[in-house]
């Protein structure tokens, strides 16, 4: 059961002409074009729902905040997935007019955005939260793929809350709704102002020491980059005037990158010595203790894992890939272990994955809650002793990092979507600094780029001495080009392409986001500074300043 609040609070209707006598009838009856605006849904890094023309088809949107709860089985697999790292919506009437932004405060764990766009069957937008007290998941009934649909014997146990706060004048807008929510979260110690300034922008670079696989006998280790050989990589791009380096070292145990987890307690001696990298300052290792793989040994499987609640075990991946979601209170214990040891050799960075951004109920050895899940973790991360990068972290964990990696600059893109928008990096920019996904990988280099620079967002780049053709029989065969030598000129210029546009705003909030025309925009700092992108095939000039094509303008 669930309680869907306030499901149609600043809706608004879009006529279907089919419903009127006539065309004269229509005309002189609509709402159509009335109001104008949309309604907004944190959905990846944000997306709006144009109060555009009534759809023939169904449209809706509903996904749960902080993702779905692998530990309640999807009984409609078709749901979409959900990427929600903040729980809030809005809705404008006439941008920089009205406004409302909503901020589920209390039982955001169990807690689903829902919109609707304007169709022959709903006649309204509509976005507004539900709460779920009980749901509902999907049991099998034997190994040939039979199930039947249950429902949680008990009721999640929690108070709903949601702050509504009205917006009016140039307020009214997803900026508006991002800049109140900074507010909110700064004002509430979930959000830490940051002090950090820079000459140029940082730019990270993660590499692999080793992988492992099978042999034919035993597992067999491949060296990819040892501490010498990563050294040599950050005094190559040091000689190229890239010194702001945010680095990432993974795969430093013996066990490789992928069979490690949960144990990170180790470095391999085929690695070469910690020193050989002569300083540790802006070396970040590492770890997740999250899941556990299924290659590795050290904990029970009864006991130390997450069941679902038909108890099943999780598992997510494949191959020699597959790892097994472990308890939140295992998670807690061996974090703080392996960091400690770590921090005896003079380890004092890490960045932590999946516990960022990963939050499942526990039905385990001692059932918990998705919100005591939530508080287990929070716990874990107060207690690392060192400086801690996340990955896409949810808004609870922001104030333990400063450094967020694998930002996504997207949204699903569902057909319900009219628009991508920077809502998250408004919310964080300034003082949590963003990292892209890797550049290595990206499809259409130019316009990410772009998008970088229009969301401040920084260059992340995966760069190992060894050619990735090495990992083609492992379970990172994914990775296809990585070798520092075939990348090098690349990182040069895409870091200098970002680094002249992102320089002279470092530590400064994003204040507003204007398009100016189709495939152009501004985006205005607190520091006076001004970005104008320009996204289109040709050149534009805006107030007599030529901006180049697929290219920017500092002002």
């Amino acid at each position: 059961g669930s309680i869907r609040l306030f499901s149609h609070f600043g809706a608004v209707e879009k006529d279907n002409p089919e419903w009127y006598a006539d065309e004269t009838d229509y005309i002189e009856n609509a709402m159509y074009d009335e109001v104008d605006g949309y309604t907004f849904v944190p959905d990846g890094t944000g997306a709006l729902i144009r109060f555009n023309d009534y759809s023939e088809t169904i449209l809706e949107y509903g996904a749960r905040v902080y993702g779905d709860d692998n530990s309640l089985p999807k009984v409609k697999l078709s749901e979409p997935m959900s990427t929600i790292s903040m729980p809030v919506f809005g809705y404008v009437h006439g941008e920089n007019f009205n406004g409302c932004l909503g901020i589920v405060e209390n039982g955001k764990e169990y807690c689903k955005i829902n919109a609707n766009h304007a169709s022959t069957a709903n006649s309204f937008f509509t976005v507004y939260p539900e709460f779920i007290y009980r749901s509902d998941y999907s049991q099998p009934t034997n190994n040939t793929g039979g199930q039947i649909t249950l429902v949680q014997s008990e009721s999640n146990n929690f108070d709903a809350k949601v702050i509504y706060t009205f917006l009016e004048g140039e307020d009214a807008s997803y900026i508006g709704m991002a800049k109140k929510y900074r507010d909110y979260l700064l004002s509430n110690s979930m959000l830490n102002e940051s002090n950090k300034e820079y000459d140029t922008i940082p730019l990270r670079v993660d590499t692999i020491g080793n992988e492992v696989t099978n042999g034919v006998m035993f597992k067999k280790r491949i060296n990819m980059t040892t501490f010498e050989d990563y050294r040599n990589i950050l005094n190559a791009l040091n000689e190229k005037d890239i010194n702001n380096v945010v680095s990432v070292f993974k795969g430093y145990t013996k066990d490789g990158l992928t069979w490690t987890s949960p144990h990170y307690d180790n470095i391999s001696n085929s690695l070469g010595s910690l020193d050989d990298l002569e300083s540790l300052d802006n070396v970040y290792f590492h770890t997740d203790h999250v899941f556990a793989s299924a290659n590795q040994n050290g904990y029970n499987q009864r006991k130390d894992l997450t069941n679902r609640i038909n108890t099943q075990i999780i598992s997510v991946g494949e191959g020699d890939g597959v790892k097994y979601h472990l308890s939140s209170d295992f998670t807690n214990e061996k974090m703080l272990k392996d960091t400690k040891k770590l921090n005896k050799l003079g380890i004092n960075n890490f960045a932590l994955d999946s516990i960022g951004n990963t939050l499942y109920s526990d039905y385990g050895d001692k059932d918990k809650q998705r919100d005591e899940v939530k508080n287990a973790y929070e716990s874990t991360l107060s207690n690392v002793e060192g400086n801690i990068a996340l990955y896409q972290p949810n808004d609870y964990l922001l104030k333990y990092t400063d450094r967020s990696f694998d930002y996504s600059m997207y949204n699903n893109q569902y057909m319900i979507f009219d628009d991508s928008v920077p809502f998250t990096s408004i919310v964080q920019s300034g003082n949590i600094e963003l990292y892209s996904t890797y550049i290595n990988f990206f499809g259409n280099v130019r316009d990410d780029l772009l998008r970088m620079v229009d969301y401040n967002v920084y260059p992340s780049f995966l760069l190992t001495n060894e050619s990735s053709s090495l990992l083609e029989e492992t379970a990172l065969q994914y990775i296809y080009c990585s070798q520092f030598s075939n990348l090098e000129d690349a990182v040069y210029v895409y870091y200098d392409f970002v680094n002249k546009a992102l320089k002279d705003v470092v530590g400064a909030t994003i204040e507003n986001r204007e398009v100016l025309q189709e495939g152009v925009v501004q985006v205005t700092y607190s520091n006076g500074k001004k970005i104008i992108v320009n996204y289109q095939n040709h050149d534009v000039i805006i107030n007599n300043e030529v901006v180049e094509k697929k290219g920017y303008k500092v002002i």
